[in-house]
């Protein structure tokens, strides 16, 4: 990757960390937790197949080089999953959305993740972590943090995202792919949206224009005036809860959201930048990186 020098491969997945390509890390992760299917999505450049030793669950699945927005991303590869899996297996699954550089993700970790949303009923499962125990695991660190008094306080957006199959649809070739009555653009912003907050670029003012532009417009009548005025009111006062905004996604999009509460500060452990990289690997200990 650039930003890591100029002898720093040219794919971040293949950026060796603990002398490993990150992506790695996370593999193994991934192949020692309950997660029975792994596709790893990739530039046809990256030859990440050749750089790792994967085991039996693991598939290579490249896809065309794009520098368009993380939304479009997810949606081409949801498409490359049900080309692959076939429409009824993914729809009879739930899918766990991992990014390749987060090298201090553990099995336990993973499992834990699985193991709660198992518990929920959703559509879209997001996922966050306190403030308390990122502070505590990264001190110094800056995250963006949200208000969640339904979580005991400010919480981080996390990465890590789950989708159950049964909202998914796809043509019958698997050319197209779409969630339950949204349309494309609405599907590509939403995820565009979300890694604005979650990576804490541009500002708060955007949480409103981001909320009417995917939910606000989308409500009717008098419910939806309430729902608007009394989630406001809750933000205002420094009173947002998540189950706030996953009613607002209930009525604007007829879908079921629920945050899970992972209790994973590495999750938040995104390799970005060298300065990341030195960070994380001196907060975590060469020796106790993957324990």
């Amino acid at each position: 990757h650039p930003d890591f020098g100029p002898g720093a491969p040219p794919f971040r997945p293949l950026l060796p960390v603990l002398g490993r390509p990150i992506v790695a890390h996370v593999l193994s992760a991934l192949e020692a937790s309950c997660v029975r299917k792994i596709l790893v999505f990739h530039d046809p450049a990256c030859d990440i197949a050749s750089a790792v030793d994967a085991g039996p669950k693991v598939a290579f699945l490249p896809l065309p080089a794009t520098t368009t927005p993380i939304g479009e991303s997810v949606r081409h590869a949801l498409e490359a999953s049900v080309r692959a899996c076939g429409i009824d297996a993914v729809r009879r699954s739930r899918l766990l959305i991992l990014p390749c550089d987060q090298p201090f993700t553990t099995p336990a970790v993973i499992d834990r993740v699985l193991r709660r949303a198992d518990a929920l009923e959703f559509d879209f499962a997001y996922t966050a972590v306190s403030r308390g125990l990122l502070s505590q695991r990264y001190p110094g660190k800056p995250f963006r943090f949200y208000p969640a008094a339904d979580l005991g306080g400010p919480y981080a957006l996390q990465t890590a995202t789950l989708v159950d199959g049964t909202f998914i649809h796809s043509s019958e070739d698997g050319a197209r792919v779409w969630f339950g009555d949204w349309t494309r653009e609405e599907a590509d912003r939403l995820f565009d949206n979300i890694s604005v907050l979650r990576e804490g670029r541009g500002s708060l003012w955007q949480v409103p224009q981001f909320l009417n532009e995917l939910v606000f417009r989308r409500l009717r009548g008098g419910r939806g005036r309430r729902l608007v005025a009394a989630t406001l009111a809750r933000a205002l006062v420094g009173r947002l809860r998540s189950t706030d905004m996953d009613r607002l996604a209930r009525a604007a999009f007829r879908a079921r959201t629920v945050c899970v509460d992972t209790e994973a500060p590495e999750l938040s452990a995104d390799i970005d930048t060298p300065a990341d990289l030195a960070f994380y690997l001196g907060v975590s200990g060469a020796s106790g990186a993957r324990q």
